[in-house]
């Protein structure tokens, strides 16, 4: 049996349409207020060159079947698209012949409509602030019952998103475990929403996702008090350092506790908490990473400050939070090597200290305006 042929489902296929909600644009992205500990070229280039926004809208595939990293199969072809955050060169390593032939996994068929909204990373939180929570509301604006539909969760989902989609009103029947090493999954009709990113820039969309789905969790959890505001977050990963990790932390967290930041780990935090947490922080600091994005809760004018290596990963898609929540972001840079995933960052103090006296300065400038969240 061959292996499937890669496709873009941007072009016309039977049994394939698409809801457009919104067109791609081209449009400047917001430079960050300030950058310390130096910015090479090839980082520069990411920072102020991605000019592309992607379109938002909902893919129908009849018959669709799911594989790998949400990645959609029908008959032979299995699809590939950056408005899925599915590249090619995801989708043919998934299918590449040599490996495992998707096409000869068994299928398990389920009546019905069944919507796909996780993709790559979905055991990182902050792929599913960004990339898989705004899908709900994509479905949503393309006419979707979303408390009617089955889910498509792969059969490792960590325990934190089966919490966070209960907490949106997403009952545990409407979710369908999924084993993609095993199996393909298909639906009479599969719903595949746009995500509301491309690379570092996101939808002028995304706010509105972003209310959407807190408002949801405010209904099936309560809302919660932000206090009077205007706290200074550090974001800590000293619990979850992953493939980054700050060498001289300690230190860092020293001064910035010493400057009146509050040194916090959201991830031992439910979700409201950690919403109205941000909702009630002016200015933010911390090492970049899925925490860090937790500053999408924060009100317009609020000032972040990410802490981060000169490698061309993880991107800059904490900029493009800044700029569809209205504030203000910089960056301090530590020596990492280009090509580097797994990175060992030290911060130069001197630059740090620079870092949180531009804090205060954009702070003063941008602040007065209240969250709209809680």
């Amino acid at each position: 049996m061959p292996n499937p042929r890669v496709s873009p489902i941007d072009v016309a296929a039977p049994g394939v349409s698409y809801h457009e909600l919104a067109g791609p644009c081209v449009s400047p992205p917001q430079p960050p207020c300030f950058v310390f500990g130096g910015m090479p070229a090839y980082l520069a280039a990411q920072v102020f060159a991605e000019y592309e926004v992607g379109g938002v809208g909902c893919y129908r595939v009849d018959g669709g079947k799911v594989t790998s990293d949400g990645v959609v199969l029908r008959g032979s072809e299995a699809f590939w698209s950056l408005a899925l955050n599915h590249p090619e060169h995801l989708v043919q390593r998934i299918v590449a012949p040599g490996g495992m032939n998707r096409l000869a996994l068994p299928v398990r068929r389920r009546p019905g409509q069944g919507a796909v909204i996780t993709g790559p990373g979905y055991g990182v939180y902050g792929h599913w602030l960004t990339d898989f929570l705004p899908r709900l509301f994509v479905l949503a604006q393309a006419g979707v019952d979303i408390g009617s539909i089955s889910f498509v969760l792969p059969a490792d989902m960590p325990s934190f998103a089966l919490g966070v989609l209960r907490m949106i009103g997403i009952a545990e029947a409407q979710v369908v475990r999924h084993d993609h090493a095993a199996e393909l999954l298909q639906f009479d009709e599969l719903l595949v929403p746009t995500v509301l990113r491309l690379r570092s820039r996101l939808s002028p969309w995304f706010a509105q996702a972003r209310d959407f789905w807190v408002d949801r969790v405010a209904a099936q959890m309560g809302r919660v008090d932000v206090g009077g505001g205007g706290r200074r977050l550090f974001i800590s990963r000293g619990l979850r350092a992953g493939q980054r990790r700050v060498t001289n932390r300690a230190q860092i967290e020293a001064m910035a506790a010493e400057a009146g930041y509050e040194i916090v780990r959201p991830e031992t935090l439910k979700l409201p908490q950690q919403i109205a947490m941000f909702a009630g922080a002016s200015r933010m600091v911390g090492e970049y990473g899925s925490g860090l994005h937790g500053a999408m809760f924060a009100p317009p004018g609020a000032v972040v400050c990410a802490l981060r290596g000169c490698s061309r990963h993880p991107g800059f898609l904490q900029s493009g939070i800044a700029q569809v929540c209205g504030q203000q972001v910089g960056y301090v840079l530590g020596p990492s090597p280009e090509a580097a995933i797994r990175q060992e960052i030290q911060i130069d103090p001197a630059s740090f200290a620079m870092g949180l006296r531009a804090m205060e300065v954009w702070g003063d400038a941008g602040m007065g305006k209240k969250s709209v969240l809680f």
